[in-house]
């Protein structure tokens, strides 16, 4: 398996527009399965890495995958180690609520934001630029939206796996 280097700049963008992206990952593993927290994240990259942080959006709406985003929080920015995987630990309450009675989907999204130049953790698959099902789709967010404010307008690149896996801790208490 080759990790794709795919690098975070263009020469149509601005210098400060290089620095504001969000690259999350469509499907079932994006969203958290439930009320809980999560306690480290780990990301692969190639040889010369931007910047990172990790970004927890809120998913709302109907469908299967709701009206994606309203941006929450960002974590702390961070350098992953070159051609590697870098794992952050974090302890950061995150949820999932669905109430069929009010109509109600909400749940956190898991999302890395880019944060200067450099490759991300992309890896080009047989289906890149195909919509193929079961193939890996990787959703694009630009500009960087600022806490509380909604993104609807993702870019869908499919066959592009975004290296990234957290970890999950559900909360055990009854509400």
């Amino acid at each position: 398996m080759t990790a794709a280097e795919m690098t975070y700049q263009s020469a149509a963008e601005t210098p400060a527009e290089r620095n504001k992206r969000i690259l999350g990952r469509v499907g079932i593993t994006s969203f958290v399965p439930g009320n809980g927290r999560i306690r480290s994240f780990s990301v692969r990259v190639g040889r010369n890495p931007a910047r990172l942080r990790l970004t927890i959006m809120e998913g709302t709406g109907g469908g299967q995958l709701g009206d994606c985003c309203t941006t929450l929080k960002f974590g702390r920015t961070f350098r992953p180690r070159a051609n590697a995987i870098t794992r952050v630990p974090v302890n950061i309450k995150v949820e999932s609520i669905v109430d069929p009675g009010l109509r109600l989907a909400s749940s956190d999204v898991m999302a890395i934001s880019a944060v200067g130049p450099g490759t991300l953790p992309l890896r080009a698959t047989a289906a890149a630029g195909h919509f193929i099902n079961g193939a890996p789709l990787t959703q694009q967010f630009f500009p960087l939206a600022r806490v509380g404010e909604p993104r609807v307008e993702g870019y869908t690149m499919p066959g592009l796996e975004l290296l990234f896996r957290w970890e999950f801790v559900p909360d055990r208490r009854r509400r």
